[in-house]
């Protein structure tokens, strides 16, 4: 499975949001007001065990959170949420086995949409082994 599907089942898991309800891969719809959207962002080499000249043994994907709140509380309670779940997480989603997955650096305040919502972004590195 794609990184941020595993993570989409993550935050579920652990309560944060709803697939399909509130919680989104792609792309954040025009509502709920209160909504979480995964976007993948590259990341960084492949990781071989033995030198470049082995197979990789696993991936660096980085996923970033897009948070809208009704409010800033609702959005700023949404990012903590995120982060609570997600940040240094080592464990097995998906039978996909995450070595580690992040927290990449703090969240930052976008804006308000054009409906004075709140807008959020946090990006989260993962390592998972290669399969």
């Amino acid at each position: 499975m794609a990184v941020a599907e595993d993570i989409a089942t993550r935050l579920q898991d652990q309560g944060v949001a709803t697939q399909a309800v509130n919680l989104f891969i792609g792309h954040m719809p025009a509502s709920p007001d209160t909504c979480l959207t995964l976007y993948e962002r590259g990341g960084g080499p492949s990781v071989r065990a033995m030198g470049s000249t082995t197979p990789p043994v696993a991936d660096q994907p980085m996923v970033q959170v897009a948070v809208r709140g009704a409010t800033y509380a609702d959005a700023r309670a949404k990012v903590s949420a995120v982060i609570n779940a997600l940040d240094h997480f080592v464990g097995v989603i998906n039978s996909t086995r995450y070595l580690l997955i992040e927290l990449s650096y703090a969240p930052i305040l976008m804006a308000q949409d054009e409906n004075r919502r709140t807008m959020y972004s946090v990006m989260f590195n993962a390592m998972k082994e290669r399969s």
